[in-house]
């Protein structure tokens, strides 16, 4: 029988696990052989985890495992208890195991609510607390609780030794994943502000630096275009696609939105792949998102969870930053920013600006100023650094004459910011 339980970490939340009697387990060698198994067992499946056809094959280890495990059978009486987890009533909801044998052999077959049952049965009772973080983070990408429950461990250093940046990341892609625990748990975490250049605008100012940057350098091919206009059967989705941009971007033809929908809607009926015309259409909805905010952060969950599109990552952000939810903004951006896209450029900047800042998760100046000259071409961290310079903040030391040369690259570039400050300067400086 299968019921539904979340095992929580803290003490009030942790109900009792049935557990073998010292009788029923033995003690002396039965139980030092038993101990040993599992160890090993452990070992075994956190290196193994993440793909089936990686477990190894029949080894001396292998073997000795076995082995172990075999000699604890004959041992144990064979009509031995069945060794069962329980929690709270408040508590049952995502622990699908209420049977210890049996989660083990779901975990065994690579089953991430498996993996949940067992670490909380190795956390709560066992109990061994790094063998049950080893097993949440085992199955951390099957398993959003396993992926909270581990980030939680990690963040205080529980059974494992303590990095706060790597426990809130877990914490926050939990978030990112829907689980409304890890959310409200994110905000309880201090944030340890520190003095910053002042309010850094939202991301969303800088999203049609994206947009306008995605603009194609001339129309559609003129063969592409009559294939649409005649609605000939040899055309393709692509050409759908290509034509929607002019419509968009006004190339050769009047902007039509309207027009463009229609034409990204047909792509996506056309074939299966359709992750363009879905990354279009959300751009779509972006472009008219004062009106309608829904009709975006709708488009943008067609992302979700993950999606082989190069501004995925990126729109689901802009999503996460319009319903006001940094942690998984932030866990996004950290997503997008791998990339090598004109989106990820971007993502930097917007990382950089939560992480000096502490939005979302905690103040990470290094990274924080690392982000922006790894995007040196860009006018916003172009500016962004010239404002660190020019008040020493955040590791910079303060150096006015290079704050004036960032300032003016950005301006070059038409920053708003870097215009009106450099303009401002400009009028002090005459006699």
């Amino acid at each position: 029988m299968k019921l539904r339980i979340r095992p929580c970490l803290a003490a009030s939340a942790v109900a009792a696990i049935s557990l073998f009697s010292a009788t029923a387990y033995g003690q002396g060698e039965v139980q030092r052989q038993y101990d040993l198994m599992i160890k090993g067992e452990m070992n075994r499946l956190t290196k193994y985890h993440n793909n089936a056809d990686d477990y190894p094959k029949a080894s001396e280890d292998a073997a000795w495992v076995k082995k172990m495990s075999d000699d604890f059978n004959k041992t144990w009486n064979k009509k031995r208890p069945v060794v069962t987890i329980t929690a709270t009533p408040s508590a049952r909801e995502n622990l699908e195991w209420t049977n210890y044998q049996e989660a083990l052999a779901a975990y065994r077959a690579g089953d991430g609510a498996g993996g949940l049952a067992v670490g909380a049965y190795l956390y709560n009772k066992y109990p061994n607390k790094g063998y049950a973080f080893e097993t949440w983070m085992s199955v951390a990408d099957k398993n959003v609780e396993s992926r909270f429950l581990a980030g939680r461990m990690l963040y205080y250093g529980e059974g494992t030794a303590s990095d706060t940046e790597r426990g809130s990341m877990l914490m926050r892609s939990a978030a990112a994943a829907g689980h409304a625990g890890a959310t409200a748990y994110l905000k309880t975490l201090p944030v340890a502000r520190v003095a910053t250049v002042g309010e850094f605008p939202s991301m969303l100012t800088r999203v049609m630096d994206v947009f306008n940057g995605r603009k194609p350098a001339h129309a559609a091919a003129r063969s592409s275009f009559n294939k649409v206009k005649q609605k000939s059967t040899k055309a393709y989705a692509q050409d759908y696609e290509i034509v929607a941009l002019d419509y968009i971007y006004g190339l050769g033809v009047l902007v039509d939105l309207q027009k463009a929908r229609e034409l990204l809607l047909t792509a996506r009926k056309m074939t299966e792949y359709h992750h363009d015309a879905d990354e279009w259409l959300a751009w779509l909805a972006f472009l008219e998102v004062d009106k309608n905010p829904a009709a975006f952060i709708s488009q943008a969950k067609v992302f979700e969870p993950t999606h082989p599109s190069q501004d995925a990552y990126y729109l689901r952000a802009i999503a996460e930053c319009l319903q006001h939810r940094p942690a998984q903004q932030r866990f996004l951006l950290e997503k997008e920013a791998a990339y090598n896209t004109l989106a990820a450029q971007m993502a930097r900047v917007d990382l950089a600006v939560m992480q000096l800042t502490g939005e979302g998760g905690l103040v990470d100046e290094a990274s924080g100023v690392r982000n922006l000259l790894s995007v040196p071409r860009n006018r916003h961290a172009q500016y962004f650094i010239a404002q660190l310079n020019a008040k020493g903040l955040h590791g910079i030391t303060k150096n006015p004459e290079t704050a004036r040369n960032w300032l003016e690259a950005a301006a070059k570039q038409g920053q708003p910011d870097a215009i009106r400050e450099l303009g401002a300067l400009s009028a002090t400086a005459k006699p």
